[in-house]
């Protein structure tokens, strides 16, 4: 019998004879007999349990030391910026992320959005299993081994009529896709919401190379930007968030002016924010190309290009452009003179200027300004560009073949 069963034993043995009493009352010595009884049951429970260890692994790792900590150096893939980071490991599992100090673009910065990534990795309603349609509006989970029967005969089926849709992967993963799709002849369509396929096709008319630059804001004396959030989500927050942080501990730190309609973060860091209203931010960088052309700028540009941009902004008057913007003409001509006066001007457009049903407009607008300012090489770079895939006419010849029937299997 073991020693819980024996106190409770001895406890209903002194509460009978207690009971017993002939005053029907539990006398002093009977309480203290129970008191001490149920401070022994008490202390049994507290016993050492024997001691478990429960490790991830079943057979060890040779590189892994179990409760020593593992750094992997990677890419974090929660946007476009593609920021280098550091994941800590323990047996295997990912504890936490850091950013990578010799990384070239953040600098050994992260993002909220970089940190927050093991939350998606742990969800608890992250898919673990395959699942399949039940015919009933939602999907019943199904073995590995059934899954993959279902997959070759769904190859066998489309011969020749199958396709495979991602968002936008990179590195080792888009080289075994690529092998995958070739191995079955699969046709490969990428569409990735978050390119910057405006910028990128605005950068191709006004420099000739479908990429989106690299902008200096580090060593940009005066930065006008037209609705882009780069301190928030723009292309590069945290590369741009340090160079903007460092250029402002300097002895010359940079002047920012932002146009935008809202008091965004960015917005609410900048020097002057002048609040414009929506879709006039075109109307502005007209009339600032305009006034820099009157003020000279722009003599390194061949006679045919500079007569080109006259002709474009011919017809842009500042009192149409303040009674549409709301911006009054004194704001307007002073950051005209900033850029004119600036040694490393640095323009900028996206985000919320990208909002109307012309987008390419402005972020064209913005592009002549600094090309006429000299910026390209300097503060704009193109020879560091960034890649960026237009997904959306691959998606729209998949749409087209998916309703023609020239498409059997979509694999996403």
């Amino acid at each position: 019998m073991g020693t819980e069963q024996q106190n409770q034993d001895k406890i209903s043995e002194v509460s009978e004879e207690g009971m017993k009493s002939e005053s029907g009352q539990v006398s002093r010595r009977t309480f203290l007999k129970i008191l001490g009884s149920g401070t022994v049951a008490g202390a049994v429970g507290c016993a050492d349990s024997a001691t478990q260890n429960v490790l991830p692994f079943v057979k060890g790792q040779r590189h892994q030391i179990t409760g020593e900590d593992v750094w992997y150096r990677t890419t974090c893939r929660e946007c476009s910026a593609g920021c280098g980071i550091q994941v800590r490991t323990r047996e295997g599992r990912a504890l936490k992320i850091e950013g990578n100090p010799d990384s070239p673009i953040n600098k050994g910065g992260v993002c909220a959005v970089g940190h927050s990534a093991l939350q998606d990795l742990y969800d608890p309603d992250r898919i673990r299993q395959p699942l399949k349609k039940n015919g009933v509006g939602g999907f019943s989970p199904i073995s590995w081994a059934d899954a993959y029967k279902e997959l070759a005969a769904r190859l066998r089926m489309s011969k020749g009529k199958r396709a495979f849709l991602d968002g936008g992967v990179s590195g080792s993963e888009r080289e075994l896709l690529d092998a995958w799709c070739k191995a079955f002849s699969v046709q490969s369509v990428t569409c990735d919401l978050r390119a910057k396929s405006a910028e990128a096709r605005a950068a191709e008319l006004v420099y000739g190379q479908y990429a989106v630059p690299t902008f200096d804001v580090e060593n940009a004396d005066v930065i006008v930007n037209f609705g882009s959030d780069f301190l928030e989500t723009w292309i590069s927050p945290v590369e741009f968030a340090y160079g903007w942080g460092k250029s402002r501990k300097s002895h010359s730190p940079v002047r920012v002016v932002h146009f935008e309609p809202r008091l965004s973060l960015t917005a609410a860091n900048a020097d002057h924010w002048f609040c414009a209203a929506p879709g006039s931010e075109v109307q502005i960088a007209l009339f600032l190309l305009k006034r820099l052309l009157e003020l000279g700028r722009g003599d390194h540009l061949s006679s045919d290009v500079l007569a080109r941009m006259r002709s474009l902004v011919q017809d842009i008057e500042i009192e149409k452009v303040v009674s549409v913007s709301g911006v009054s003409r004194e704001r307007i001509l002073l950051v005209a003179d900033y850029l004119n006066s600036a040694k490393s001007p640095l323009v900028l457009a996206g985000g919320a200027s990208l909002q109307t049903t012309e987008p390419l407009s402005g972020l064209v607008a913005a592009n002549f300004v600094n090309l006429v300012l000299g910026s390209v090489g300097k503060t704009v770079n193109l020879a560091s560009r960034r890649a960026v895939t237009d997904g959306t006419k691959g998606l729209e010849k998949l749409i087209a073949r998916l309703n023609t029937g020239e498409i059997r299997t979509l694999f996403v």
